[in-house]
């Protein structure tokens, strides 16, 4: 089981926070390219669709992570108080 510092548990939310916000800025750049791509250029938007999967499979890693550690932690906070 991995604990983490107080400090330490702050730096990784803010990493989260971080990682969070650039991956909305590429989901937002990969949306306004696909808005004004032709309907032609089928392998390009065959890629595009292949990017957004890739970054719904790290925003969904992203969210689950937060939530595994804060349990831990909890669990180790009410391991202490015993």
């Amino acid at each position: 089981m991995v604990t983490m510092s107080p400090n330490q548990s702050e730096e990784y939310e803010l990493l989260l926070e971080a990682l969070r916000t650039r991956i909305n800025v590429l989901n937002a750049s990969v949306f306004l390219l696909k808005n004004n791509m032709t309907d032609r250029d089928l392998k390009s938007m065959e890629y595009i669709n292949r990017i957004n999967l890739e970054l719904e499979r790290i925003r969904r890693l992203l969210n689950q992570t937060p939530e595994h550690l804060i349990a831990m932690k909890t669990k180790d906070i009410k391991s202490a108080d015993i």
